[in-house]
């Protein structure tokens, strides 16, 4: 559930065990070469195979999944508070999964996730982030313009960066009408302090 390489920590978050119980059940999940350390980060584990780690998930039936999902999400934001940024797209996941009572954080937690991918010219990892974020916003009718056009915007830029059409997204040139219908819509007392606007803009 947390991914193919965790920290211990969340585990005894999720679960409320003791930690002598967790590291015990690990270190016995390492006997059996389950698990492995990893040299380049010290204190976290690795499963072994990917296909051990997906025999797992497909074990838990899928309402369990969705509460799973939530609990990692919580526990996640909690344990990387004072350093959240290199684990955004890790809480993103976790509360797009987590159901609709965490539907506003999985939006928020996306939509930085992109905005972060963008900052470090991860293009195509920025567009799947926001993409998220927006099919949450669809999905659940929120309604929250502002957020949608911020997204599409997010989106529509670093379409244009790479100069190419990203796979799940619409092509550019429909993606620019669409957010600067957005961007006409809001208030014109409203000035875009984004950045990202201002580099479009004067484009």
């Amino acid at each position: 559930m947390i991914g193919r390489e965790f920290d211990p920590a969340v585990v005894e978050a999720v679960t409320g065990a003791r930690e002598d119980v967790v590291y015990g059940a690990l270190e016995e999940a390492a006997s059996a070469r389950l698990l492995a350390g990893l040299p380049n980060a010290p204190g976290r584990l690795r499963f072994s195979h990917i296909l051990i780690r997906d025999a797992i998930y497909e074990s838990i039936p899928a309402p369990r999944r969705v509460l799973l999902h939530r609990a990692i999400g919580a526990a996640l934001e909690m344990l990387y508070s004072e350093n959240p940024e290199a684990h955004l797209a890790e809480v993103a996941r976790h509360f797009l999964a987590g159901g609709t009572p965490v539907r506003g954080k999985a939006i928020e937690y996306a939509q930085r996730a992109g905005d972060r991918a963008a900052s470090q010219l991860a293009h195509e990892e920025a567009v799947r982030h926001y993409k998220s974020a927006l099919d949450v916003l669809d999905a659940t009718g929120s309604g929250d313009a502002d957020t949608a056009c911020d997204l599409k915007r997010g989106a529509e830029i670093c379409v244009w960066q790479q100069r190419e059409y990203v796979a799940d997204v619409r092509s550019a040139p429909a993606m620019r009408a669409e957010s600067w219908e957005c961007w006409n819509g809001r208030s014109l007392e409203r000035k875009p302090s984004d950045a990202r606007s201002v580099l479009v803009m004067n484009s």
